[in-house]
C-alpha cells in the first residue's frame, strides 16, 4: 500500500489533480459507497478516514491530498 500511495502523490507531482477524476467517479459509485459504509459500520477503527474520504469533491490537487491524507489509518 505505501508503494501505490507513492506513486499515487507522484502522479498528482507531475500533474496536479490528474487522479481526481478516477477518485471521484469512484467514490461516489453507489456500490462502493454503500460498501465503504458498512465497512465503517462494522469496524468502527476506519469510520472516521472513511468519513473523511466519502467527504473528499475530488475537484482540485488539494482534494487529492485531502482524499490520499484520509488513506493514512
Amino acid at each position: 500500500m505505501h508503494r501505490d500511495k507513492e506513486l499515487m502523490q507522484i502522479f498528482n507531482l507531475l500533474r496536479p489533480g490528474c487522479l481526481n477524476g478516477l477518485f471521484g467517479s469512484l467514490f461516489t459509485m453507489d456500490p462502493i459507497v454503500d460498501g465503504l459504509t458498512m465497512i465503517k459500520e462494522n469496524m468502527l477503527i476506519v469510520a472516521a478516514p472513511i468519513d473523511k474520504l466519502l467527504a473528499v469533491e475530488w475537484s482540485h490537487a488539494v482534494d487529492f491530498k485531502d482524499g490520499n491524507l484520509a488513506f493514512d489509518i
